[in-house]
């Protein structure tokens, strides 16, 4: 199956895409977030569903989308422990303090979690013992006792004003049962004498025999069949509806004729007695859920501590990376340095606190050692090769001359003797250039060992740079010279006469080495700028590059790799730009040539 443009298995194209887009850098924070938002919708959806139920258990369905993102994000965490675990068995730098930083994270999270998680329960528990203890069960008791007192009182009452009414209506019932006419001007003049608000006779099949006159609204749909049957057994029955107490009296057994009698009452009773009745059945029904109740509150909680918990603890996790990684970096340099290879720097990551200062101040510390180290070695090899170079030039420059002198005056003297000798001339020839050669070695090492001391005074570096690359640019027609200079102008406290030797000497190596090995299309390239505080100078060529030794050996004095060098070329410009507070580096260009590189740590005046 073709994924990704190649022909790889789906699990291969599944890990190369979660490792190509770090994935495992966002998965964690993702999965936080999406746990604390289903966290949130679940408690307001738990909160709904509690109110729609009053307070009864509800359904805990809902946690099965956080509990399962709080897996996942248990299992990375399990994940990233196990991985802390290894390290810290391999010894690696910044492990134990790790360890030591999580493990005090971890109590700080999940110490208070816990505390907070036993008082909570213990007062949740208080609280529902407080809601079911005996004087809330007392009150409830009591208060329903009174207000069922209160309408039993009403509907009794009620009832045996029905049964007065029944006695006057009982005697006349024959005659009225016929005369609906007759009958509502009794049941209206019995109305007016007693406290009614409605009155009416009526057969069992619903059937209405007679009613008062202020009788209108009256619902004969509110009469059960229950009521016809209690009415009959006992002869008369009440009960309450809305904003009223209504009466069901029989009249007569026979023909099941029954009287049905309402009277107003304030609703705000019959409200309370409702609502009490309610609360009551409710307090019951969840006195009987307690134990389910307690039960989904624990769950609930539980699964909120726990989601707090993993998402502190992977706070703590990421706390403690950040913190150990520059330490980490800082003890892995620190070894470095001590193996002693000062060729090291740790990179500053902008914390915006101490550690960025402790970072800087051990880079700061490890490049005074690398330039003292070099300030060092450069003077235990300049004062060894300075003697060296004294004993050279004392014991051969006083008989050059007189070695020239006689190879000219034989030259002179017997050139003419012998005619037309090619070999005599190139052989006399031969003699004193190679004198001259001698000469200038001698000359060299005399500069080296009497390099006088930098004389320093304020310059524009760039006409310093410029001058340089138009002195030595004169006559090399074939070669060309590409400045990159980003500054129009620099002050720079230098030695003047040493930093434009500086610049010769690089530009004249590159130049030789274009010449000597014939490059075609040579180009040498200067570039100055001023980065972070910095002033950087980069002189670089497509020729054929500096040689695989190293950095120390191509700086000694009198190795060359030219067949006319002396080797002292780079062994001075190292020492002026020591003595000038700065760095030089061998190096690569992207030309395919050699580059060097000189940092010089002030910018300038």
């Amino acid at each position: 199956m073709m994924w990704g443009n190649r022909d790889i298995p789906f699990l291969a194209y599944l890990r190369n895409f979660y490792v190509k887009h770090r994935i495992s850098h966002y998965l964690p924070y993702t999965l936080l977030i999406a746990a604390l938002i289903s966290g949130m919708f679940t408690y307001f959806g738990i909160k709904k569903q509690s109110m729609d139920n009053h307070g009864r258990p509800v359904n805990l369905t809902l946690l099965y989308v956080p509990l399962s993102l709080l897996f996942l994000l248990f299992i990375i965490i399990a994940k990233r422990l196990i991985a802390l675990w290894m390290d810290r068995k391999k010894g690696l730098s910044g492990s134990k303090l790790h360890s030591q930083l999580l493990t005090l994270f971890a109590f700080a999270s999940i110490v208070p979690g816990l505390l907070v998680a036993i008082f909570a329960s213990l007062f949740f528990n208080l609280g529902v013992q407080a809601w079911f203890g005996e004087p809330v069960k007392n009150a409830l008791k009591e208060s329903s006792a009174v207000i069922n007192a209160y309408v039993a009182e009403h509907e009794r009452n009620l009832g045996l004003e029905a049964e007065q009414v029944a006695q006057v209506l009982k005697p006349k019932l024959d005659l009225l049962k016929n005369d609906r006419d007759a009958f509502d001007a009794e049941l209206t003049e019995l109305e007016d004498k007693l406290p009614f608000s409605e009155c009416l006779v009526l057969t069992k099949n619903e059937r209405i025999l007679g009613k008062s006159q202020l009788t209108f609204a009256l619902e004969l749909g509110l009469i059960t069949k229950q009521d016809f049957k209690r009415a009959k057994a006992h002869g008369w029955t009440t009960r309450a509806d809305k904003d009223r107490l209504r009466a069901l009296v029989l009249l007569d057994a026979d023909d099941d004729i029954y009287l049905f009698m309402g009277r107003i009452v304030n609703n705000k009773i019959l409200r309370h007695v409702q609502q009490n009745a309610e609360a009551v059945s409710l307090y019951n029904e969840m006195e009987q859920e307690r134990s389910g109740f307690e039960i989904n509150f624990v769950i609930l909680f539980v699964v909120f501590t726990l989601l707090l918990l993993c998402a502190a603890m992977w706070v703590g996790l990421g706390i403690a990376n950040r913190m150990i990684r520059p330490i980490g970096n800082l003890i892995d340099a620190a070894q470095t340095v001590s193996s002693g290879n000062l060729n090291v720097q740790v990179k500053a990551e902008h914390f915006n606190n101490e550690l960025d200062v402790l970072v800087n101040s051990f880079n700061t510390m490890v490049s005074q050692l690398k330039r003292q180290q070099q300030e060092i070695i450069l003077s235990q090899r300049q004062a060894a090769w300075s003697d060296i170079a004294r004993k050279i030039a004392h014991e051969i420059k006083n008989p050059l001359t007189p070695i020239q002198l006689s190879a000219e005056r034989l030259k002179k003297r017997y050139l003419k003797k012998l005619g037309d000798d090619s070999v005599f001339e190139k052989c006399i020839d031969t003699i004193v250039r190679q004198v001259g050669h001698i000469g200038n070695l001698v000359r060299e090492f005399s500069n080296f060992a009497r390099m006088p001391e930098a004389k320093m005074e304020i310059h524009d570096l760039v006409s310093l740079l410029k001058a340089a690359v138009m002195f030595e640019s004169n006559g090399q027609d074939r070669i060309s010279f590409q400045e990159k200079i980003t500054i129009e102008f620099l002050d720079f406290y230098c030695d003047q006469q040493q930093i434009t030797q500086v610049f010769i000497n690089l530009i004249q190596n590159s130049i030789d080495a274009l010449v000597e090995n014939s490059i075609q299309n040579p180009i040498i390239r200067v570039q100055l700028g001023v980065e972070n505080n910095q002033t950087i100078l980069r002189i670089e060529d497509n020729g054929p590059g500096f040689s695989s030794l190293s950095k120390e050996k191509l700086m000694e004095p009198y190795y060359t790799t030219r067949e006319k060098g002396t080797g002292l070329g780079l062994a001075i410009v190292e020492k002026i730009v020591i003595d000038h507070q700065g760095i030089i580096d061998l190096g690569r260009s992207p030309m395919g040539g050699a580059m060097v590189t000189i940092i010089f740590q002030k910018k300038g005046a």
